[in-house]
C-alpha cells in the first residue's frame, strides 16, 4: 500500500512538473532514437539485443559470482544467510541498486522508442505488476532492509 501511495504522490508531483505534457527529444539525436527503434542486421530489434546481453550477464552473474550465491540466498531465507556470515543489508541493498539501474535502462529504451518522455506511459499497468508479483510467488508485504533485530 506505501508503494502504491508513493506512486500517487509521485505521479501527482511528475503532473505538476511536466504540466501533463510529454517532454520531447528536442535535439531529436539520431542515434537515440536508433537505440529505441533500429535493428541489428535489420532483423533484431536493439531493445531485444540489449535484453539478450544482460539476461546473460545476470546469468553468469547468479551462476558463477560469488555475489549470485549471496543474493539466493538472501531471497531463500535472510536469517539463514545471515547465520551464515552474509551481510543481509549489504546484498539487499545492491539488489535493489540492481534493480534501479535496470528500470533506468528501461526508460531510456521506452523514451528513445518513443521519442519523448511521456508522463502516462506506465499509467495502468499497476494490476499487471501486483499480479506478476503473485504469480512469481514475490511477498505482498515487501521487502525490509532492516532485520527483525534491528539492524
Amino acid at each position: 500500500m506505501v508503494t502504491l501511495g508513493s506512486l500517487l504522490v509521485i505521479r501527482g508531483g511528475i503532473y505538476l512538473y511536466t504540466g501533463q505534457k510529454a517532454i520531447p527529444d528536442d535535439l531529436m539525436l539520431e542515434s537515440f532514437y536508433q537505440l529505441g527503434n533500429g535493428r541489428l542486421f535489420d532483423t533484431v530489434p536493439y531493445p531485444a539485443v540489449i535484453a539478450i546481453v544482460l539476461l546473460v550477464a545476470f546469468i553468469y552473474l547468479m551462476r558463477h559470482r560469488p555475489f549470485g550465491r549471496q543474493l539466493y540466498a538472501v531471497g531463500g531465507n535472510p536469517e539463514v544467510a545471515r547465520l551464515a556470515g552474509y551481510d543481509v543489508r549489504r546484498v539487499k541493498f545492491i539488489g535493489f541498486i540492481i534493480c534501479s539501474l535496470l528500470a533506468g535502462i528501461a526508460g531510456i529504451l521506452l523514451s528513445s522508442r518513443l521519442g519523448s518522455a511521456v508522463h502516462v506511459a506506465g499509467f495502468g499497468f499497476e494490476f499487471q505488476v501486483v499480479a506478476a508479483v503473485v504469480l512469481g510467488r514475490g511477498s505482498l508485504f515487501g521487502v525490509a532492509l532492516v532485520g527483525d533485530d534491528g539492524w
